[in-house]
């Protein structure tokens, strides 16, 4: 499924030998293959290829591999992957294999965007921290041959960039306006600039919940996204204007009975006039 664009849709070049690419509305290493055709210039398409490739290896790396979600270079995935683990003290890196490989999914979270919560732009996440998944195969202590009543700890590795995983879920949003609305179908605000880092304070339009997400959901999609309009006050003006808000939740069916994946606030754009 796609959209014909026909100009970079953060930059706006569209000069005659400009190669423009088609731009994945959610990654395709996330498992999706809707897209904006013609809609990234080269210059553009790296930068945020560099982001997408951060949240793709070191926020959802282990959890693409375990679940089998699609990727361009199917013989260069690994059969083992890495574990680390402490037994009496002492650190261990083992590579299991994906069956018997225990792993971790930490996503960061912050608080709403600083727009919807009367703040104005800062570099800051208020709140930052991230909820941790993990998965932990029954044969695991045969796998690490422990000794009856001998205990080991698993441990994660570091999470992710907050900044780079923030301006990757801005661009699903962004991406997905575009798709639903066109590109000249609201005001994009600063959205270009932060995807492309330009403007840095990125928790101004993108953010999520501190509390424990609701369960996951029982079916549908992998990802889900919704779109919609809601007035807000702007801090910076102190005016009121109709925003343009998306919400995203990625592996939406994935988790505990009890708790799903975070879902994640993005404030997209505005309507292109109070009256429309």
């Amino acid at each position: 499924m796609w959209r014909q664009i026909g100009r970079c849709i953060y930059c706006g070049e569209s000069r005659d030998g400009i190669k423009l690419s088609k731009e994945h509305v959610i990654p395709y290493s996330l498992g999706a293959d809707v897209y904006l055709k013609d809609a990234s210039c080269p210059d553009c398409a790296e930068i945020t290829k560099q982001f997408e490739l951060h949240v793709a290896r070191n926020i959802f790396g282990h959890h693409r591999i375990h679940k089998g979600v699609q990727t361009r270079n199917p013989a260069q995935r690994p059969n083992e992957l890495p574990a680390r683990v402490l037994v009496r003290g002492i650190e261990h890196r083992k590579k299991l294999s994906i069956k018997d490989h225990p792993y971790f999914l930490a996503a960061p979270i912050w608080a709403q965007p600083g727009l919807l919560r009367g703040v104005r732009p800062t570099q800051d996440f208020d709140g930052l921290s991230a909820h941790l998944y993990y998965h932990i195969p029954e044969n695991i202590r045969d796998t690490l041959s422990l000794s009856d009543g001998e205990l080991a700890e698993i441990r994660p590795d570091s999470g992710g960039d907050a900044n780079q995983f923030g301006r990757a879920i801005a661009k699903i949003a962004f991406c997905n306006a575009i798709g639903t609305l066109g590109i000249d179908g609201f005001d994009p605000l600063d959205l270009p600039d932060l995807i492309l880092g330009k403007f840095t304070a990125v928790s101004f339009y993108v953010g999520s919940v501190l509390q424990i997400p609701p369960p996951p959901n029982r079916q549908g999609a992998l990802h889900r996204i919704d779109l919609g309009y809601n007035w807000v006050c702007d801090p910076r003006t102190n005016l009121w204007r109709r925003f343009l808000i998306s919400n995203i939740r990625l592996f939406a069916t994935d988790g505990t009975a009890n708790e799903g994946m975070p879902i994640y606030t993005v404030v997209v754009g505005a309507a292109r006039s109070a009256a429309s």
